[in-house]
């Protein structure tokens, strides 16, 4: 689970990354390794909004692109906490 927090942060990070300098590959991609991370983990909102990222096409609306990213970060912290609430009560 350590590994999940870890990488899907880091993979937020580069997408938050991606989006400042408008990388639309760049977003694609962290979007595509996010979506599948996530799903093993049961995070399905994470992940059904990476592949709606992983599916852009230009033109993109890059404070629109923004705004989903800080939505997608919202979430992961929501899924985050459950899983580390998880992890103690075992």
């Amino acid at each position: 689970m350590t590994v999940f927090v870890d990488s899907s942060r880091q993979l937020l990070d580069a997408m938050h990354a991606a989006c400042i300098a408008q990388d639309l590959g760049g977003v694609q991609s962290t979007a595509h390794s996010l979506k599948s991370c996530s799903a093993t983990f049961g995070s399905v909102y994470v992940s059904e909004v990476s592949l709606e990222l992983e599916m852009l096409q230009a033109p993109v609306d890059w404070q629109h692109l923004l705004a989903r990213v800080a939505d997608l970060e919202a979430s992961h912290a929501v899924v985050v906490g459950i899983l580390e609430d998880e992890l103690f009560t075992l």
